[in-house]
C-alpha cells in the first residue's frame, strides 16, 4: 500500500519534471525563431515568479487511497 501511494504520486510528478526540463531546455538553447519566444517569456516574468517550479518546491504529498 505504501509503495502504491508513492508510485501514484511519483510517476506523474517525474513525468512532469521531464516535460518541463525538455521545454525549458528547448527555450534556453533556442535557435532563430524560438529566440523571440524565449525573450518574450522571460520579459513577462518577474524575478520572484516561480510558477514554473512551484509544483516542485511547493509540493505537499497526499495519501492516495
Amino acid at each position: 500500500m505504501i509503495f502504491q501511494n508513492f508510485q501514484a504520486q511519483h510517476i506523474p510528478r517525474t513525468a512532469k519534471v521531464q516535460r518541463n526540463a525538455r521545454t525549458w531546455g528547448e527555450m534556453l538553447h533556442a535557435d532563430d525563431e524560438l529566440i523571440l519566444l524565449r525573450g518574450t517569456t522571460f520579459q513577462a516574468r518577474t524575478l520572484d515568479d516561480f510558477t514554473g517550479t512551484d509544483f516542485l518546491y511547493g509540493y505537499h504529498k497526499k495519501l492516495v487511497k
